[in-house]
């Protein structure tokens, strides 16, 4: 008798188990659905050819789109969609070269997603957030198609795009976002 109840507990538990992986991906299906970007067409990053030989290296890390910041926190960090504009706005003003540059060069070394469901992608360590997954991906793709827009203002004779697909903090969501900038 006592076995018998222990594999009926047993295959509930293993069909809870199911259930709650079934309904976890059905959301990750549904939060990719429905994400309406305002892009106008695509970058141009035809060549403005440069006699510079210097190359430009920028590298993003740590954006960490969608994290909010506490009150009472340490920091004082803002990490929303304009916040985000404001620096990669600064970087771009920080390196326009009239003359150019021969490659620019943009290494993005991770978690420019804040996190999934509100963690990071081992879980059970909470993140606040101002922005769902959605909007994290939405003000990631807005936000960097204007940076490169921008950079591709600047002469050269060629632009580079390297990036972490799965960080810590933006795992799946982030890799998504890469391939979609790509």
């Amino acid at each position: 008798k006592s076995y018998e109840a222990d594999k009926v507990r047993q295959m509930d538990q293993q069909l809870k188990k199911y259930m709650k992986e079934n309904y976890d991906l059905k959301n990750q299906i549904q939060s990719f659905s429905n994400i309406n970007l305002n892009l106008t067409g695509g970058v141009s990053v035809t060549p403005k050819p440069s006699n510079s030989k210097k190359d430009l290296f920028i590298y993003l890390s740590d954006m960490h789109i969608g994290a909010s910041v506490g009150e009472n926190s340490l920091y004082n960090n803002t990490y929303d969609a304009k916040e985000v504009q404001n620096r990669l706005n600064k970087i771009y003003n920080t390196v326009y070269n009239a003359d150019g540059y021969d490659s620019i060069i943009v290494c993005n070394i991770g978690d420019s997603l804040d996190g999934e469901y509100n963690q990071t992608t081992r879980g059970g360590h909470y993140l606040p957030q101002n922005m769902d997954e959605k909007q994290q991906i939405k003000c990631f793709l807005e936000s960097m198609y204007g940076f490169f827009t921008n950079l591709s203002t600047i002469p050269h004779n060629e632009i580079k795009y390297y990036a972490v697909g799965e960080s810590n903090h933006g795992g799946v969501y982030e890799y998504a976002s890469q391939i979609a900038l790509s």
